[in-house]
């Protein structure tokens, strides 16, 4: 060993350090990192040691970061620490030798304890145990008269060493159990491979060891094989490692293998070094099918056995060639002499730090293997590393902040011209739809895919980046495309108003679930249920036609149906809720309009006004404010709300108060509302100058800018009956089949608004949000194919997020609605969700005495088809009996317990 590079062996997030062990120079470096963008690793140096004593190994606590171990030429072991704030690294400690010689391997284990593995002397032992806080004698004393060539204590198990003795033996030691592997065969093996061991620090069931000088392999150990085993094989017998490696780095001029080390981040990956400054990196995996051949395996002229054992390499990846390689050669003087793992970040894409002749530090990237995949099309897709990962933009724990962000960047983007369309608002719905096909094809270059290929086939430079991927909303995309599992996830399911929170970003899901909210707040305890019927979800629409349609449940026990007894009904209802009556009102239709009001949220008194204007003045929503206050009658309150607006500089006097005071306008100022209007922005003021201007509350219940329910209001107080039948019709009819959610108000929950949500969610695949809100009246109420139809689409949906818990809060929410007034649960109890199946055929493992199913001998996908069973069917009914075979198929099932 010339030197050694360690990355620090339990590293902070926030300091990144690792230590340069010079054994040519006589001198130990700790350096700090800052950044590794250019390959070289830009670093400061935080402390140095010069002239240390001549040493031959080293290593460096993971218990304690401060601490380093030292073992000596002289055979002595020296405990150095490393002071980070006074910047200096001193010896502390020096453990006596007995009989000089060379110190081979040292290694801390997790805890205090420190293995010193020592040169051949006859008649002393060369593997001691130090206790770092128990003075320095050696807590143990093991193998006498056999050189130690390296130790290492497993993490997991601190009293456990391996260590390899005599040059050619691997042995277990326990140090709890001072007989346990002292010589016996039981825990040792024979093997050549007996330096540089190495231990997987995420699965220290297996280790690595390499070959002697000249012999660049590499072995793979089992401990548990190790520690069972009572084999000591030669040359000339199968070795009983789990794998072999020959040769694990190139060989074509002679080399040695210098140093095995573990990722540390990901099992089963580790490097190894070569004299000749090549890293080779490898991945191990582990499957799990049992190999039976059917017929007995051709004669092998070349020697060896045949593979048979569960683990295998997955990948290989050359990270540095040898110096000599005729293409990717370099100067023997600027080879790699040390590396070490960056055991920090995520494991894809993992870096290594490496050290050249020269003392220069790189880091070299471990990278990801290449992604090749023939598409069902025939077509090779191809991918190599510098691949740029694109994420979802999300910065907030709500996904409805998320979706505010992206529209406020989208509008941020619009040209200026587009911003001043008459009728742009401020805060609008957003498309979540995914992205189809024909959105990705507009953004398709030609020819771009051919010469990606081309390019990379032939070793160049990556080619020009799809547009789509350089669009900016792309992240934004990414970000909304999964914001119905976030919104599941923050509990949308059945309370509306935990709902509009939720779904805030979106304005009109917002009103869709103000107006269910209301509806279900009236028909709470009854309050939409009268001594005949019972109207619970009904909408403006069904109280207005006066019929209950094909709706079930409707009708209460013993009654019948009549025009009569439905407005006596609504009579009813409307004292329930204690409605104040108004004036002006059609006394044939006066009941259904007071109804659909209250439906609507009007405000029955001054003092409701005043308060619904001054929370819409909150939000910053003026004019809405001042016209509400006009469209209930209350002009003085619009003026009030004018003069205080204007004072305060939050909107601009357009003269709009003084044509709202006039009682009487002439031509002139009719003319003056016209144009005034047409320079209008906000929908509201809009509105406001239609009215003065015409004196006419249809052209404003006309005004499709306008939220719903206010057009709706206008339209139930103000118009006669056949002009708000013809309204209320077309009005309805519009919003079905365009699938607009705040027609809610319109249709209510009932069978009419079925064929909404299925344009609804034609148009946005929301199916979350149509389940969701047709879930109050199915069914209960409504009784629909379509529904459960929805229903099982969106449990499959909640299975593959696998949001399990949230299915079952739908569920239990759900039944509790699903009840009739006499306490009928329409919804029966779920049978229950667990059970024991066969691995084999997924059938169900339980008995019954009345099952007459025949039993499958054996599938032809079985490992054994085709072959004789020898078991009797004495033996058959025995095994039935004790639950060892499936009573379906007839196939062995593994003996398990359900706890």
């Amino acid at each position: 060993m010339e030197a050694a590079i360690r990355w620090a062996p339990s590293p902070s997030q926030d300091v990144h350090r690792y230590l340069i062990v010079d054994v040519a120079g006589n001198s130990i470096t700790l350096n700090e990192s800052r950044s590794d963008s250019t390959g070289e690793l830009q670093s400061e140096r935080i402390a140095r040691y010069d002239k240390v004593p001549n040493f031959t190994a080293f290593d460096w606590s993971r218990a304690n970061n401060s601490l380093l171990a030292l073992g000596l030429s002289s055979g002595e072991s020296s405990l150095v620490k490393i002071d980070i704030e006074q910047r200096s690294i001193q010896p502390v400690l020096t453990f006596p030798r007995g009989t000089q010689r060379k110190c081979n391997s040292i290694s801390f284990n997790p805890d205090k304890l420190l293995a010193v593995g020592l040169d051949r002397v006859r008649n002393d032992h060369c593997l001691n145990i130090y206790d770092v806080g128990g003075g320095k004698e050696p807590y143990s004393k093991l193998c006498i008269g056999e050189a130690v060539s390296s130790v290492r204590f497993f993490p997991s198990r601190p009293q456990e060493i391996v260590a390899a003795v005599a040059r050619q033996t691997l042995r277990l030691y326990d140090l709890r159990d001072p007989s346990f592997g002292t010589g016996s065969t039981g825990s040792s093996v024979y093997t050549r491979q007996v330096n540089n061991i190495a231990i997987d620090p995420l699965d220290d069931n297996y280790f690595a060891s390499g070959g002697s000088t000249g012999d660049p392999t590499v072995s793979i150990w089992d401990r548990r094989w190790l520690a069972k085993s009572n084999m000591a094989i030669g040359d000339g017998a199968g070795s009983p490692s789990v794998l072999d490696l020959r040769p694990a780095i190139d060989n074509s001029q002679t080399s040695t293998i210098w140093s095995i080390r573990f990722s540390g981040l990901r099992r089963g990956r580790f490097a190894v070094m070569g004299s000749s400054g090549a890293i080779r990196l490898y991945d191990l995996s582990t499957h799990s099918m049992t190999v039976r051949p059917r017929v007995p395996p051709s004669a092998n002229y070349y020697g060896g056995n045949a593979w048979n054992g569960p683990q295998y390499v997955s990948h290989t990846h050359d990270i540095q060639y040898p110096f000599y390689d005729k293409v990717h050669g370099h100067d023997e003087s600027t080879r790699f002499i040390a590396f070490d793992w960056i055991a920090q970040g995520p494991a894809e894409g993992q870096s290594l730090m490496a050290l050249r002749l020269t003392r220069e530090v790189n880091t070299l990237k471990a990278p990801n293997p290449q992604f090749v995949k023939v598409t069902a099309r025939d077509e090779m897709a191809l991918a190599q590393d510098g691949l740029k990962v694109i994420t979802p933009r999300s910065a907030y724990q709500q996904s409805a902040d998320d979706a505010l962000e992206v529209k406020k960047r989208m509008d941020s983007r619009i040209r200026p011209a587009r911003q001043s369309i008459p009728g742009h608002r401020g805060r609008q719905s957003l498309d979540t739809r995914p992205l189809n096909a024909q959105t990705l094809e507009t953004l398709r270059e030609p020819n771009l895919t051919l010469q990606r290929t081309q390019s990379w086939i032939q070793g160049g430079p990556p080619h020009m980046i799809s547009p789509l991927l350089k669009t900016h909303e792309f992240p934004d995309a990414l970000a909304l495309i999964n914001i119905h599992k976030r919104r599941c996830m923050e509990g949308y399911r059945l309370d509306c108003a935990r709902n509009r929170q939720i779904v805030k970003d979106d304005p009109d899901l917002e009103r869709m679930w103000g107006v269910i909210n209301r509806l279900e707040s009236l028909s709470a305890k009854g309050g939409m249920t009268s001594e005949t019927m019972d109207l619970s979800f009904y909408g403006v629409q069904g109280v207005w036609k006066g019929d209950l349609g094909e709706s079930k449940n409707r009708l209460l026990p013993g009654k019948t149906f009549s025009t009569a007894a439905f407005n006596t009904g609504l009579e009813y209802i409307g004292s329930l809720h204690g409605l104040t009556l108004l004036d002006n009102l059609d006394k044939k239709t006066y009941w259904k309009r007071m109804l659909c009001l209250e439906l609507c949220g009007w405000c029955f008194s001054a003092q409701a006004v005043e308060s619904k204007c001054g929370t819409l003045l909150e939000q910053r929503s003026f004019y809405r404010a001042v016209a509400l206050a006009v469209y209930q009658g209350h002009p003085d309150l619009a003026l009030n709300m004018l003069r205080n607006l204007t004072r305060r500089n939050l909107i601009s006097d357009t003269g709009v108060g003084a044509l709202l005071a006039a009682k009487e306008l002439n031509d002139q100022q009719r003319e003056m509302c016209s144009w005034m209007e047409e320079d209008a922005t906000d929908p509201y003021l809009k509105s406001i100058l239609r009215y003065i201007g015409s004196n006419d509350w249809k052209s404003v219940t006309e005004m499709s800018t306008l939220i719903l329910s206010d057009r709706v209001s206008v339209a139930l107080r103000y118009l006669d009956n056949e002009s708000l039948s013809e309204f209320i019709s077309s009005t309805s009819q519009t919003c079905i089949n365009q699938g607009l959610l705040p027609g809610v108000l319109l249709t209510g929950l009932t069978e009419t608004a079925m064929p909404l949500f299925q344009a609804y969610l034609a148009r946005s695949s929301d199916i979350q949000t149509c389940v969701l809100a047709t879930a109050f009246t199915n069914p209960l109420y409504v009784s629909d194919m379509r529904w459960s139809l929805w229903k099982e689409t969106y449990f499959d949906l909640l299975q593959s997020w696998r949001l399990f818990i949230e299915r079952t809060k739908f569920s239990v929410e759900h039944a509790r609605l699903a009840v009739k007034k006499d306490g009928t649960k329409l919804i029966p109890a779920q049978p229950r969700q667990i059970s024991l199946r066969c691995v084999h055929c997924n059938g169900s493992l339980a008995r019954s005495a009345t099952d007459s199913h025949p039993k499958a001998k054996m599938s032809f996908d079985s490992p054994v088809s085709g072959i004789k069973s020898n078991t009797s069917a004495m033996a058959q009914k025995v095994a039935d009996a004790s639950g060892t075979t499936c009573p379906r198929c007839g196939r062995h099932v593994p003996r398990c317990a359900v706890l």
